[in-house]
């Protein structure tokens, strides 16, 4: 069971919320039962506990490409 000591970590930014728009700027990749897509903004409504997302921008991945 995770901790919650790297909320803290300055390179973490850490939020809660009900409602959340993201835009990359750039056509990035997502999968919908199985299939890939790509798209440029995500409006997502979140049940609470739903969804938890990690993302390390300076990580080896997609974005760094």
């Amino acid at each position: 069971m995770p901790k919650g000591s790297h909320i803290s970590d300055k390179k973490v930014d850490y939020y809660q919320t009900e409602e959340l728009s993201i835009d990359f700027g750039k056509k990035v990749p997502f999968h919908v039962d199985g299939e890939l897509y790509f798209s440029t903004t995500f409006e997502v409504r979140l049940l609470p506990l739903a969804l938890i997302i990690i993302y390390n921008p300076e990580g080896n991945h997609f974005f760094n490409e």
